[in-house]
């Protein structure tokens, strides 16, 4: 069983996050028109065959780059040096949807998981990197709840350095536009395009102008989406299916019935009113992979956000809790055993862990008599598959009370949990479970 959950997770790891390259266009695409809005004449350079002093006038005019830190922008030239120019000061004849590069987005980056997506681009700042200019390792903030990556389109100047470096999962990636801009045998612009949790930072610029437009990704709304064209399953969800229905047909995997548990590899924008059953439609990557399959192999699951009890409370050492949403603490006062009062305010089922034939990983502290809930389903048997300590964890604070008064914290983290049935015997020894075929016992 170890090495079916081990297959499966290879299968989620080797998930794309980026992609990148170059596009060709036409000359008359590589042209910008920019001004300030206190500007008698307005500028005008097609980056095909930019001169030296083309370039610096588009620099001068930018102002200094900013970044986002706790919901506000902030200027400091040691973590980023760059130029940026809003929208409203510029406008180009090159479009991203036009060219097709909303195409190459749902191929390559979003792949079989959201195919049957519509895709809005929505552009957002140009930025110039002159001589030894930078910025610092960051994620982006996405901007709303759908928003799921950004694209970064790199005009034709000659420039060194300036590499795009992702990060995420322990991966690194490293996008050079200069050199493959360089090997392109026509006008083009390069491209990348990235989920917005992935990490990235631009290395120093060296020489020249790296002038760049970032749009916005976002899932488009299902009204406006495309038509599903259902598309052939690529090879990697062929091998992530199979590789789900092997771990499913082997008999030691939850006989008596439970929840296989993923805990989600990207982050999402989730706070105490968030409804997180929404997000479903906006998961992204490995995450959407898992939810794609399972729809396909007629699985139930839904997404949940898990809590581990504090390790102070010695009485619910080993107690894991599941919850339909974001547990709001902030109004309690004088919280003494903070995983009963969730227990019997929420919707919440208790956690036992168990490994192969359904054994049980340790020993729960929790008891019937510790809840006052009569729900049949308090107690659930889950496998867990991905480490459900996801990326992201969501803070609850509140009024602790127990020697003394104090403040509290518990984190959650979102999983996706699916609903895994138990498995039937019949006379001759074969074990089935629904959909997910037989084995011989």
């Amino acid at each position: 069983m170890q090495a079916k959950i081990a297959a499966l997770q290879a299968c989620l790891a080797d998930r794309t996050l980026y992609c990148g390259g170059t596009f060709s266009v036409s000359p008359d695409e590589l042209v910008l028109y920019y001004g300030k809005n206190d500007d008698e004449h307005s500028h005008r350079i097609n980056f095909s065959r930019a001169s030296e002093e083309q370039l610096e006038l588009l620099s001068q005019t930018c102002q200094p780059a900013t970044f986002g830190v706790n919901q506000q922008d902030v200027l400091d030239e040691s973590y980023r040096k760059a130029g940026k120019m809003d929208t409203t000061d510029f406008a180009t004849r090159f479009s991203a949807e036009s060219v097709g590069l909303v195409d190459v987005i749902r191929k390559q980056l979003l792949q079989d998981s959201n195919q049957d997506k519509g895709i809005r681009l929505e552009m957002y700042k140009l930025n110039v990197y002159g001589k030894d200019s930078f910025f610092k390792a960051h994620q982006d903030t996405p901007r709303g709840q759908n928003m799921f990556g950004s694209l970064v389109i790199v005009f034709p100047t000659n420039h060194d350095g300036g590499a795009l470096v992702l990060r995420h999962g322990g991966k690194e990636w490293t996008f050079d536009s200069s050199g493959a801009i360089s090997a392109a045998s026509g006008p083009c612009v390069g491209y990348v395009a990235f989920y917005s949790d992935v990490e990235h930072e631009v290395t120093l610029v060296k020489s020249g102008y790296r002038v760049t437009i970032t749009y916005n990704l976002y899932f488009e709304d299902e009204s406006k989406a495309m038509v599903s064209v259902d598309p052939a399953p690529t090879s990697y969800e062929i091998t992530m299916k199979a590789a789900l229905s092997d771990l499913l047909s082997d008999p030691g995997v939850l006989p008596e019935g439970g929840y296989l548990g993923f805990g989600l590899r990207h982050q999402y924008p989730v706070n105490s009113e968030t409804d997180i059953q929404n997000l479903v439609d906006c998961l992204k990557g490995s995450d959407a992979v898992i939810a794609s399959i399972c729809d396909q192999l007629a699985l139930p699951y839904s997404l949940k956000v898990f809590y581990r009890s504090p390790g102070w409370e010695s009485s619910m050492s080993t107690t894991n809790v599941l919850f339909n949403e974001v547990v709001d603490l902030r109004n309690w006062i004088e919280v003494e055993d903070v995983v009963k009062e969730m227990l019997n305010c929420y919707d919440g089922q208790v956690v036992k862990f168990v490994g192969e034939g359904g054994v049980p990983l340790g020993e729960s502290m929790y008891s019937d008599s510790d809840s006052d809930s009569d729900s049949e389903e308090k107690y659930i048997d889950v496998l867990e598959v991905v480490d459900m300590n996801s990326v992201q964890e969501i803070e609850t604070c509140y009024a602790a009370y127990g020697n003394e008064a104090s403040v509290g914290h518990i984190y959650g983290h979102i999983c996706l949990m699916v609903k895994v049935e138990a498995i039937k015997k019949s006379e001759n020894h074969v074990v089935a479970r629904h959909n997910c075929g037989s084995v011989h016992a």
